[in-house]
């Protein structure tokens, strides 16, 4: 049998996501009503996402995404 040379892999970086709780996005994020039964949140003319939701959810899921920006999450 011959000797086994081992394979050195290419490092990988982990892929980053953007988060609206990075404080370098410009501009607020802020919730959009679609009129379908969906939400869109979006940060500057850009939607990050599109969550099922209707219009009744906005402005308490609108005052939750400030809150959680400005004042950070949950603290254990």
């Amino acid at each position: 049998m011959g000797k086994s040379v081992p394979v050195q892999l290419p490092s990988r970086r982990p892929a980053r996501r953007p988060t609206v709780m990075d404080m370098r996005f410009q501009g607020d994020p802020w919730l959009e009503d679609a009129r379908d039964g969906t939400l869109s949140v979006c940060v500057g003319n850009y939607p990050l996402a599109v969550l099922r939701g209707l219009s009744l959810d906005l402005p308490h899921l609108n005052g939750l995404l400030e809150r959680l920006r400005h004042r950070g999450g949950c603290r254990a």
